[in-house]
């Protein structure tokens, strides 16, 4: 599992939201697909996933991708505002994508370390 950015310190959701989020992932890093992981749209297919979880009346999501080097990363995680989710929704895909070009790029000059 890596860690990108500041996805690590953005997963401080409750503790059974951190289980759940947790288990999707370990599943993930199993090689299997957890019922809770959807692929994300606009990306094209299953190497962007989301996993979202509801709690009380928030909703808690975490996005991540298999695509390189059969490695986790954990690109976000964040608790969503109902309300304000609409208009944000495009400016996070082209975030993620901005995000996962850069990702490629050190991947692809060795710069992150996959030892974790």
């Amino acid at each position: 599992m890596v860690w990108v950015g500041s996805s690590r310190r953005d997963l401080a959701f409750p503790k059974r939201v951190r289980s759940d989020i947790g288990q999707a992932l370990y599943t993930a890093q199993m090689g299997e697909t957890d019922p809770a992981a959807k692929p994300l749209k606009g990306f094209g297919g299953a190497s962007v996933m989301e996993i979202i979880d509801r709690h009380d009346t928030n909703t808690y999501r975490a996005v991540y991708t298999v695509q390189f080097a059969d490695v986790i990363y954990l690109l976000h995680a964040s608790k969503r505002n109902p309300s304000a989710a609409l208009p944000r929704r495009k400016k996070k895909s082209i975030s993620f994508a901005a995000g996962l070009q850069k990702l490629s790029g050190f991947i692809d000059k060795g710069a992150i370390d996959h030892a974790d």
